[in-house]
């Protein structure tokens, strides 16, 4: 009988009960078998390595390891969760384990008819029990303003109940976000991280790369106009393309889909990259090689290859404020369109803005706006009418912003970037048009003052209050 028993005693102990005595709970009090391992271990949070030849997972409470013995042996959802209620596990319990490389899980666990047992699969087993068992609902849903892990994350997009998917989660917070009343105030960041969670295609729902693009939120346009945050779910995604990784199979796997509304769920979505709501960095080039390999002769996705917006967007602002379009021209094969021909690119961008209906423009169409006005263009031809894409981005910032009182720091930070756009694309077109005054004297002061301090004429609007005339005196001022 061994005084200690190991994290593997443990393990091969609860894995012996469940097969000679199936769904039976583990007895507290009598010791299992010949390791001699008591059965109120299992009910405690004593930390455990569970390990072959190499230690494959840390920290691991006791009273989680019948569960892993569960998983090991294959049980449905409905068994695994009768074990989780049986031994009072909480989420947090799952997030309290250290994973060592995928390498060495296999050592530990054999799932589903010999398919090794990654620290995913885990995730993905206890979010499906968490979420088929109204005892254990709670908890998991209390687990989204918790979550330290990105692999739980991704184990959500696997629960039975599809509430728990995140983008039922993102479009809820976001449509709370965007009334009047109680505001949810967070939202996991880590969900701007699933894009590089799946490590093979079997850690997607169902196996299928469109069901995890849905699920994921990915295609919601609250993610592709980075409504309520920087969702970096796309920019994270492409990034872990370009290293190969089933991310590459996956981005391949849209050229399959059939559906005209989905198809354009997934152009806007790869139209809304954005490097600077990226924390990490991606090298461009490679970016636009991937989409190029991915798409080249796919008809349907010329909007992405060809699209000047996304190309600039590749690069963060203050490249662009440090030294104009220079960080292009090291592959200039790949930036023709813009190097070659700078006296079109505001009509380019417009071009692509103006086929956008105002609830479609995002983050991605504002920080453009606020690029091409830090660079310094040659004179302009304009193939568009600038007041009618003025009118268009008021209409755009009016419906992605909330008026009033915001308690979401990430919603403030995204809506004071959009309202930044205004003044901005009033100084670009300002430099090569002459504005028609008469088509703006409708709009409320609040945007008119907006437009004076990117250099419309304030003489020309003689309704503005005294207020407003401060606030845009101090601007200038830089007060």
């Amino acid at each position: 009988m061994q005084d200690t028993p190991s994290g593997m005693d443990l393990l091969n102990a609860a894995t012996s009960w469940y097969r000679t005595n199936g769904l039976e709970p583990i007895p507290k009090d009598g010791p299992l078998g010949d390791l001699g391992v008591t059965g109120d271990l299992y009910h405690t949070t004593a930390g455990y390595s569970v390990g072959g030849s190499a230690d494959a997972l840390y920290n691991v409470p006791a009273r989680l390891i019948p569960f892993l013995a569960g998983v090991s042996l294959g049980m449905d959802s409905i068994s695994l969760a009768q074990i989780l209620v049986h031994h009072d596990v909480s989420v947090m319990d799952v997030s309290y384990i250290d994973f060592a490389n995928t390498s060495d899980v296999p050592f530990v666990l054999h799932h589903l008819g010999g398919k090794n047992a990654t620290g995913q699969i885990i995730h993905i087993e206890i979010s499906k029990a968490f979420s088929i068992h109204d005892d254990l609902k709670r908890d998991f849903a209390r687990s989204y303003t918790h979550n330290a892990s990105s692999k739980t994350a991704l184990g959500y997009m696997h629960a039975i109940d599809s509430s728990y998917w995140p983008v039922n989660q993102i479009e809820e917070h976001a449509k709370s976000i965007m009334s009047e009343g109680t505001r949810i105030l967070t939202l996991p960041h880590n969900f701007a991280y699933l894009a590089s969670r799946p490590e093979a295609l079997s850690d997607l729902p169902n196996g299928s790369p469109m069901e995890f693009f849905r699920r994921s939120g990915m295609l919601s346009d609250v993610v592709s106009r980075k409504l309520t945050c920087h969702f970096a779910m796309w920019e994270e995604f492409l990034h872990a393309a370009t290293s190969g990784n089933p991310q590459s199979d996956m981005l391949k796997s849209l050229n399959s889909v059939t559906s005209e509304a989905t198809v354009d769920k997934i152009l806007q979505a790869l139209l809304s990259v954005t490097a600077d709501s990226y924390e990490d960095h991606f090298e461009p080039d490679d970016v636009l090689k991937l989409l190029d390999e991915a798409f080249k002769g796919n008809s349907r996705f010329d909007s992405v290859l060809n699209s000047v917006t996304l190309k600039l967007n590749l690069f963060a602002n203050d490249e662009y404020e440090l030294g104009g379009l220079s960080h292009m021209t090291g592959s200039p094969e790949l930036y023709a369109d813009i190097l070659d021909h700078q006296e079109s690119l505001v009509s380019k961008v417009a071009t692509e803005i103006l086929a956008k209906h105002p609830s479609q423009v995002g983050y991605s169409d504002f920080m453009v706006i606020k690029k091409l006005n830090s660079i310094d263009l040659p004179p302009q031809i304009l193939r568009f009418t600038p007041e009618d894409l003025v009118a268009h981005i008021i209409q755009s910032i009016q419906s992605f912003t909330v008026s009033g009182q915001i308690d979401s720091l990430d919603k403030r930070e995204m809506d004071g970037i959009a309202k930044e756009a205004l003044p901005a694309m009033a100084s670009l077109l300002s430099r090569h048009h002459t504005f028609d005054y008469g088509k703006f004297q409708h709009y409320s002061e609040e945007t008119k003052v907006q437009l004076v301090k990117g250099g419309f004429d304030i003489k020309r609007f003689k309704d503005l209050g005294r207020k407003a005339k401060g606030d845009i005196l101090e601007d200038s001022l830089g007060i």
